[in-house]
């Protein structure tokens, strides 16, 4: 998946070196163990920009399906996405988990 323009180029490398290949929101996708062929099983569910911090929720198929909640902080000059946290989250929990996430202060 190729993520549109509206992501700075840096977050979409960032996410293609921790996801690798992935479908986009609401594209079809693997959300279980039973492997299609030519299907990911991956999806991006969304991205929330919150000043220079990022963050992403991807859906995650397999034997358990979960959504791995991933932040990312642009460089000042938008040139490097750095990692800042990661959680798992559930259906119930993830736009709790993403909030709090996206404004988690790095010790």
């Amino acid at each position: 998946m190729t993520l549109d323009g509206t992501a700075p180029a840096a977050l979409r490398e960032a996410l293609h070196n921790r996801f690798g290949k992935f479908a986009g929101p609401r594209e079809a996708f693997n959300p279980t163990d039973v492997v299609q062929p030519g299907v990911e099983n991956r999806r991006l569910a969304f991205l929330w920009q919150n000043g220079p911090r990022w963050v992403a929720a991807m859906e995650v198929g397999g034997r358990g399906y979960s959504i791995a909640v991933t932040v990312f902080e642009l460089d000042a000059v938008g040139r490097a996405a750095l990692f800042v946290a990661t959680a798992t989250a559930t259906p119930n929990t993830l736009c709790r988990t993403a909030t709090r996430l996206i404004r988690h202060v790095p010790q």
